[in-house]
């Protein structure tokens, strides 16, 4: 069966690995330029009349960038998106590329929170991803230490109000680490905030699609659903950018992020980009990418995203939003609505 590339949704919470290998996208781009390439059809399952991609990301990839407009799939099954992330997750076990600890540890956080882990054994859910039995009960043992401390979030007696919070008191009378991100309290600085959904859409309309978000992780992928995306385990800054680009980078990191952007675009990697960041316009990142960019400043202050998907309306920072790219008459149109738009003269 082969089906349009366009049809083909590359779910990032479907991809049980941490991201692509560029060299192996490359290879595969070869493979794909032949008339009898040897690969074998991607896994796709139907969910809510949608085919989502469970296995071939890599494949995927490469046939987009060697220009073929549809691909042979091998249907796995349709279900709901939890059956669909089940599947998923037992993929890439004996074939493809290899995968790292990084991509087996990925794959176990999402099968653990998938509900139907509930009720099996340890070692039922190491034999349906194929990983060790030592790795999952691991996982499970700091799941459990979690929700430990979501159960009882005492504060140690001797606790200053201007550092932050490294342990809690259980209500069995002993001491367990401070798992929550620091952002729950919002007296506190921090760099896990996740970007409004409204802001998102409007960069998506922008570009037309999310290629790469290379500041991310798993809970802002629920929103951002790019094609490819890098966390603190796969460093973005150590990998090659491609494509549409949307950058939420670590406001303490802004700097690094901003060049890392810049060198992309001038090694003409990157085709577009939106970036959010604190409105700091003395700072380097800033002088960085305006010159070459659009911009807008949004009217009041932005509602950032908690980790548990609440708003935080006491944001003490205004933001900008930078737009780089070919579509700017399309961007001043949609950004207009959050702001004032601007361009370098």
């Amino acid at each position: 069966m082969r089906l349009p590339l366009t049809e083909i949704h590359p779910h990032t919470a479907c991809q049980s690995r941490v991201g692509t290998v560029p060299e192996v996208v490359d290879e595969y781009t070869e493979l794909y330029r032949r008339d009898d390439c040897p690969l074998p059809p991607v896994e796709v399952f139907k969910v809510a009349g949608r085919w989502n991609l469970i296995d071939g990301f890599h494949r995927l990839e490469a046939a987009v960038a060697a220009g073929r407009e549809t691909i042979e799939v091998a249907v796995a099954g349709s279900g709901t998106i939890d059956d669909c992330i089940w599947r998923a997750v037992g993929a890439n076990q004996a074939h493809g590329v290899r995968r790292s600890n990084a991509d087996k540890r990925r794959a176990v956080t999402l099968a653990l929170a998938n509900p139907r882990s509930e009720g099996l054994s340890t070692r039922l859910i190491a034999e349906h991803i194929g990983v060790s039995h030592e790795l999952v009960r691991q996982a499970r043992a700091r799941e459990e230490v979690s929700t430990a401390d979501s159960r009882a979030p005492n504060l140690p007696e001797s606790h200053e109000p201007d550092r932050p919070v490294t342990r809690v008191k259980g209500r069995d009378g002993k001491w367990y680490p401070a798992r929550q991100p620091i952002s729950h309290r919002p007296d506190y600085e921090s760099d896990e905030w996740y970007t409004p959904p409204e802001i998102i859409q409007a960069a998506r309309k922008v570009m037309g699609s999310i290629d790469l978000d290379p500041a991310s992780c798993f809970t802002a992928q629920q929103t951002v659903q790019a094609t490819h995306y890098f966390d603190k385990e796969r460093d973005g800054l150590r990998e090659p950018w491609r494509g549409n680009v949307w950058l939420n980078p670590p406001f303490s990191r802004g700097s690094e992020f901003g060049q890392k952007l810049r060198d992309e675009i001038d090694a003409k990697r990157v085709s577009q980009a939106v970036v959010i960041q604190n409105a700091s316009t003395a700072t380097k990142w800033f002088h960085t990418l305006a010159p070459i960019c659009w911009g807008c400043f949004p009217r009041g202050r932005l509602s950032f995203l908690r980790a548990d998907g609440t708003r935080h309306d006491g944001n003490r920072h205004a933001q900008v939003l930078l737009y780089f790219g070919d579509q700017t008459t399309r961007f001043r149109s949609v950004f207009a609505e959050h702001g004032l738009v601007w361009r370098p003269v």
